[in-house]
């Protein structure tokens, strides 16, 4: 079995680009109606208007690019309210009109560019190494803003999945590497890419993480740039609906209703790769962040001196979770939202049906919902582990509090679960709007932490619920063992607190 060894240094491609003035990161969703200041969408994307007069020509000129022409001038019409002077739309939907110097002139004056939703595979084939493409790249050179929502973000970054393919995240977890990850249009390259407009260096973005569940997805995404790219410092951002980023200067702020996910291998991290196979990918650090919390890309670190008023810190509690020997659970598929506690098991919740496209009878997607009540729940019980468990799967206790995840009967491949845990959490924090799963009872707000841990297992790796480690389910660890991990908490906190008593002494 090959396990992919730490990379070292960090091989950023020469297609970066310079830094625009502001790049604006939306997760898609409704943006909020014009006039209302207050709506998640306003504070966002006034950002790129605020970047100013780029030109130096005394206006603020706007461009809302995209593949298919918009059925309505809403979005021109909204930007333009924000301060803008002017707002249009471009239509590119063919190579032939992305070289057309007369189209793509309308970008040589312009200060902000928005790029709306649709298909960034077809705008990595029909835009790149264009006229267009070189006008956008001059309007970064000279600062301009540049924003775009759901797949016109996801063309934002260094590493983008603009190989044309669509797929889920239970497609690529059962498959780690399943031919959709591919080029559509040349199966035998990446359809990751890093040559198209990469405005955020050592990235790769998502969109629509809760509502479509790709949570999974991105790490399976980021698992196969990092292996392509021989660069484990990347960083996978994936983005719920109604929610986004402004990144500047190399920090990026999170604004709106949901989470912005934020995952990133460790030095415990252990991934396995295999044709055919399902993925097994260990310890990822996840901050899973909400409105008011500042991600240093540079560091790669939240910003800790710049919280929101909600968070709070939590000293999370292990060694005291349970799996019995006889512990069994399978997955099934739900009509109302359940988080299933098994009576062999402690400080473990199942959600179930977590990477499906069945929908609830209220009309909302089942796995929206799952991925944010269960972040909410484990903020509330930090001590615990949650299972996203398939429909199709089913865990079992193998002895020492340890489980694994193993294919129901079928002739479907087997479908890993994807395990949160917060043994190193350090802050928890509440979304300041409600959530979009909310059911009408005006409570249900998203949910977010600070150094989460993220586990993707299989029939060949074992979860230990007790102390949170994970090892071959022959019992050869894959992480750290229970007593290093005390260890390394305990000089952790002698650390900080030598750190505080030195400021106090000398200050």
């Amino acid at each position: 079995m090959k396990i992919k060894a730490l990379f070292l240094g960090l091989m950023l491609s020469q297609s970066v680009l310079a830094a625009p003035g502001v790049v604006v990161l939306a997760g898609g969703g409704p943006e909020g109606d014009i006039g209302m200041e207050k709506d998640w969408s306003y504070t966002l994307y006034k950002k790129l208007i605020d970047n100013g007069d780029t030109t130096k020509d005394g206006k603020i000129k706007v461009v809302v690019l995209s593949l298919d022409k918009p059925d309505t001038n809403f979005m021109v019409d909204y930007l333009k309210s924000m301060g803008a002077t002017s707002s249009e739309n471009l239509v590119i939907n063919s190579k032939k009109a992305a070289n057309d110097p007369k189209l793509v002139k309308t970008l040589a004056d312009a200060d902000v560019l928005f790029i709306r939703g649709g298909n960034q595979g077809k705008a990595y084939q029909l835009w790149k190494d264009t006229k267009l493409h070189e006008q956008i790249k001059a309007l970064a050179d000279r600062g301009g803003a540049i924003g775009g929502t759901s797949s016109g973000s996801m063309g934002l970054s260094q590493y983008s999945m603009t190989g044309g393919q669509d797929f889920t995240s239970k497609d690529v977890m059962q498959d780690a590497h399943s031919p959709l990850l591919n080029d559509k249009v040349d199966p035998s390259v990446s359809g990751i890419h890093n040559d198209f407009l990469n405005l955020v260096p050592g990235v790769i973005v998502d969109t629509h993480c809760g509502e479509r569940a790709r949570l999974g997805r991105i790490l399976a995404v980021q698992a196969k740039a990092i292996e392509d790219y021989k660069d484990d410092k990347i960083v996978g951002i994936c983005l719920e609906e109604k929610t986004g980023l402004v990144v500047k200067d190399g920090k990026a702020e999170v604004f709106g209703t949901g989470v912005v996910h934020f995952t990133q291998e460790t030095e415990d991290t252990k991934m396995i790769r295999e044709p055919g196979k399902a993925l097994v990918y260990t310890d990822i650090r996840n901050d899973a962040l909400t409105q008011g919390w500042t991600f240093d890309l540079k560091t790669r670190l939240p910003d800790l001196k710049k919280k929101p008023e909600s968070a709070q810190s939590i000293r999370p509690v292990t060694l005291c979770g349970l799996a019995d020997d006889k512990f069994s659970v399978e997955g099934s598929v739900v009509t109302n939202y359940t988080m299933n506690e098994p009576e062999k098991a402690r400080n473990l919740f199942i959600a179930n049906d977590a990477h499906s496209d069945f929908k609830l009878k209220t009309g909302d997607r089942i796995r929206g919902l799952v991925q944010t009540r269960s972040l909410v729940k484990l903020s509330e019980h930090p001590e615990s582990s949650i299972v996203f468990l398939d429909a199709n799967s089913k865990l079992e206790g193998i002895g020492d509090n340890r489980f694994i995840s193993l294919k129901k009967s079928g002739k479907e491949a087997e479908v890993p679960s994807l395990i949160l845990d917060c043994q190193y959490c350090s802050f928890t924090s509440t979304s300041p709007y409600l959530s979009n799963q909310d059911d009408g009872s005006q409570t249900l707000r998203s949910a977010g932490m600070v150094n989460m841990r993220v586990h993707v297992i299989s029939k060949d790796v074992a979860y230990n619920v007790k102390d949170h480690t994970t090892s071959y389910s022959d019992s050869e660890a894959l992480g750290p063992t229970c007593e290093e991990t005390v260890k390394k908490k305990v000089t952790k906190f002698l650390d900080d607190q030598q750190k505080i008593l030195t400021k106090m002494i000398c200050k």
